[in-house]
């Protein structure tokens, strides 16, 4: 009677293990996780900002003024709204250099730099806007400590 063995041999599954390491690799360079991740982070910063509108139209509803929405002093990240201090602490970065408010009695803007500008149809800009006039979207360069406007839109 003869043995006969039945399985793979130990090169047959190197072979198989090196070529699912090489198929991993490159699904692993195509997926780019950092870039998946920034976009995550993006997409939530953006959210925050939209969700700082609302909250500032809550306020104007109920008081008439937006003086309340954030503190004159940029270079702090509180705001007379909790609502909206909360909201501004969420957004990624140093407050006065990387992400901005500001508001008077009529007018208000937050501004924040994104950690991904790829696919934001801009020419690099990173700097995401919200104001009292309407405006959302990338601006060129972060408005100033007393502007109350994001400026001109990145083209």
């Amino acid at each position: 009677m003869t043995k006969t063995q039945k399985g793979f041999t130990l090169i047959e599954l190197l072979v198989v293990i090196a070529i699912i390491g090489i198929l991993a690799g490159i699904l692993f360079v195509a997926i780019d996780p950092k870039a998946q991740t920034d976009k995550a982070d993006d997409a939530a910063n953006k959210s925050a900002i939209a969700s700082i509108r609302t909250q500032a139209a809550l306020v104007f509803s109920s008081t008439g003024s937006y003086l309340t929405v954030f503190e004159d002093d940029t270079s702090t990240s509180t705001s007379a709204d909790a609502n909206v201090a909360k909201l501004y602490n969420s957004l990624p970065g140093t407050d006065g250099t990387e992400k901005k408010s500001y508001s008077t009695a009529n007018a208000w803007f937050v501004a924040a730099t994104m950690n991904n500008d790829k696919d934001n149809g801009t020419t690099g800009s990173k700097i995401y806007c919200a104001d009292s006039d309407g405006f959302t979207g990338y601006v060129q360069t972060m408005p100033g400590d007393t502007d109350t406007a994001c400026g001109p839109a990145a083209t």
